[in-house]
C-alpha cells in the first residue's frame, strides 16, 4: 500500500476519485437516458408504422366491402319488377368473373340465391357449373394460387348453427 504523507496528494487523491464517481454517475445517468429515449422513439415509431399498415387495411376492408355492397343491390335490382333490369346466369357469372380480373386484391366472390329464387329454372342447372345439386345459384368465383380463376358452387351453405349446434337447413 502506498503511504501518503502529503495533505496536497490527499487533496488530489480525493477530489479524483470524487471527480471520478461524479463522471461515473453521468455517464451512467446519460446511458440510461439515452436508452429510455431510444426506447419511446422505437415505440412511437411502431406506433406510427401500426397505424399506417392499419389505415392501408382499412381501406382495402373499406374498397371490398363497398364492392360487396353494390355487388348486392345490382343483384337485388333483378327481382325489383320497377328496376327494368333483366339478368341472366350466364350474366350473373360475367359479372362476377369480371370483378376477379379488375380487383386482383380479391380472392373470391360469390353469389347464392334461395331455390327458384333468381329466374325459376334451378331444375335446368342441376349439377352444372355454378350450381349444385339443386340446381340453385349458388356461384363461387375465386382465385388460385397460380392466378387462374374458376368457377364452383358454394359449399356448406345448408348448414346454420342454431344454439350452438350445427343444423342442415335450406334457410340462408
Amino acid at each position: 500500500m502506498i503511504k501518503i504523507h502529503s495533505i496536497q496528494q490527499k487533496i488530489m487523491i480525493w477530489a479524483g476519485l470524487c471527480v471520478l464517481a461524479t463522471a461515473s454517475f453521468l455517464i451512467a445517468y446519460s446511458a440510461l437516458s439515452n436508452r429510455e429515449q431510444a426506447y419511446q422513439q422505437a415505440q412511437q415509431v411502431a406506433l406510427n408504422l401500426a397505424k399506417a399498415e392499419a389505415a392501408k387495411i382499412e381501406k382495402r376492408i373499406e374498397s371490398s366491402l363497398q364492392l360487396t355492397q353494390i355487388l348486392a343491390t345490382n343483384f337485388a335490382t333483378v327481382k325489383d319488377p320497377q328496376s327494368g333490369v333483366s339478368l341472366n346466369r350466364s350474366d350473373i357469372f360475367g359479372i362476377l368473373k369480371a370483378l376477379l380480373l379488375k380487383y386482383p386484391q380479391i380472392a373470391g366472390v360469390y353469389t347464392g340465391w334461395e331455390a327458384n329464387e333468381f329466374d325459376g329454372k334451378d331444375q335446368d342447372f342441376i349439377n352444372t357449373p355454378g350450381h349444385d345439386d339443386t340446381g340453385r345459384l349458388v356461384a363461387y368465383w375465386n382465385r388460385a394460387g397460380d392466378g387462374t380463376i374458376g368457377r364452383r358452387p358454394l359449399q356448406g351453405y345448408r348448414r346454420r348453427v342454431v344454439d350452438g349446434e350445427v343444423k342442415e337447413t335450406d334457410e340462408w
